[in-house]
């Protein structure tokens, strides 16, 4: 488990052009792609879009990038 701060940003696109994947790019520009901890879980990221929050989660690597499972996630002012 860890605990990382930075910027939600969009990082896939369906074909009309809307934010389908999200990840979060941390202050030294590492960049980790959100995956939620229930493929069901109902957390949708668009609603965290460009802002700066703290996260908590799992990593993992994967398919040479780094994946976060998110366990909880907060928006810092």
């Amino acid at each position: 488990m860890i605990t990382l701060q930075g910027l939600i940003i969009a990082h896939d696109f369906d074909s009309q052009g809307n934010p389908v994947r999200f990840a979060l790019l941390t202050n030294d520009e590492d960049k980790f792609i959100l995956e939620s901890l229930k493929k069901k879980s109902g957390i949708t990221y668009a609603r965290y879009n460009r802002s700066n929050v703290l996260l908590t989660g799992d990593i993992r690597y994967e398919d040479r990038k780094n994946v976060i499972t998110v366990h909880e996630i907060k928006i810092l002012s």
